[in-house]
């Protein structure tokens, strides 16, 4: 999309519209068509440029991931737990090229303007290979924000990929039971984790990230999470992260025994038990990445307009891009004097 940005605001990437050049010399700064780095960008301020035109990749038509992307990654979930059920190994050729794949198109898509694209669950069948996708968006998002190289980012997203894959040695009639679950079903359920562990070293995964994905993602910073009750700097950082995103998502899902939450109603209570079940950098983080009122959230403005979220940019955690009734698009960290007054969508179920 052709848009007029600010030069501070221009992104890596960005694709220029225009030439500029040195007016003395006639010397050229940027051409049509040339890919926007950090030495232009300098440079553009150094001439006192205020506006350039761009292709830019960081409106909220930009989706991250591609929604073909999260569809093709299903498949490759769905082959490594049938591989798993099989042979009680991971298919690592394709978790590298899936994990690959997406964290390449993230950090290539990641810009001023986020809109997170979450793999969608056509039935309730699918929940397990939607969520290992979903968790693995979350998850590289959050290590992205949270400033992981991207060498450490593909890392903690394949942990991610697989870090509920130990559920497949847990009978199906206790995972997917719509009553509430016996003792002794739910002590059987918890080994998921332990299961995983043994599945991933079987496989030949040696990684500690990936590793402490898979075993501690239901650990608590107070300690009340399982299996080892592990609380506070005893917990890996990639652990805090993988809780997070994991029950961001299992919120925001629809289950057998529960309706799903909304975005908004999943943020506000995991921010109420910040530092008591999760870490408060990485809820910060979710909030960077989604926002207080994440993408989907109908809201009713202080101009009077209904509409709803359909993106955010960097840093305006509640001066959203809000689609309208109309289908006319109101950037809110444009639009200073309009305000959410309230949101529409997020009645308890």
């Amino acid at each position: 999309m052709r848009v007029w940005k600010r030069v501070e605001e221009l992104s890596a990437g960005d694709i220029a519209q225009e030439n500029i050049t040195i007016s003395s010399s006639g010397q050229p700064v940027v051409k049509v068509g040339q890919k926007i780095d950090h030495e232009i960008i300098d440079a553009l301020r150094a001439l006192g440029i205020k506006w350039l035109l761009v292709e830019s990749k960081d409106t909220f038509e930009s989706k991250i991931p591609k929604p073909e992307t999260v569809e093709e990654m299903k498949a490759d979930v769905k082959k490594l737990f049938d591989k798993v059920l099989l042979e009680n190994k991971i298919d690592v050729d394709i978790v590298e090229r899936s994990v690959q794949k997406l964290t390449e198109e993230i950090f290539e898509n990641y810009g001023e303007y986020i809109t997170p694209v979450m793999a969608i669950m056509k039935d309730l069948s699918e929940y397990t290979y939607t969520h290992e996708v979903n968790v693995s968006i979350i998850t590289t998002l959050l290590a992205i924000e949270m400033g992981y190289s991207e060498d450490k980012v593909h890392e903690i997203c394949t942990g991610a990929l697989m870090h509920d894959v130990g559920k497949l040695k847990i009978p199906p009639e206790i995972l997917d039971a719509r009553r509430k679950l016996t003792d002794i079903e739910f002590s059987e359920i918890k080994k998921h984790v332990l299961y995983g562990r043994e599945i991933c070293e079987n496989s030949g995964i040696k990684s500690v990230k990936i590793l402490s994905a898979v075993e501690d993602h239901h650990e608590k910073i107070d300690g009340s999470g399982y299996l080892k009750g592990l609380k506070g700097q005893e917990l890996s950082e990639t652990a805090k992260m993988m809780a997070v995103a994991d029950v961001y998502d299992a919120l925001t899902s629809e289950r057998p025994y529960k309706h799903a939450w909304s975005g908004y109603r999943a943020i506000s209570y995991m921010l109420s038990l910040a530092n008591v079940h999760f870490d408060i950098r990485v809820i910060n983080a979710l909030i960077r990445v989604f926002g207080l009122y994440p993408v989907g959230t109908k809201v009713l403005l202080s101009s009077g307009d209904e509409g709803t979220v359909v993106g955010m940019r960097k840093g305006y955690f509640s001066r959203l891009m809000v689609k309208l009734t109309n289908g006319e698009i109101v950037d809110l960290s444009e639009e200073k004097s309009i305000l959410i007054q309230k949101v529409l969508s997020d009645e308890a179920r």
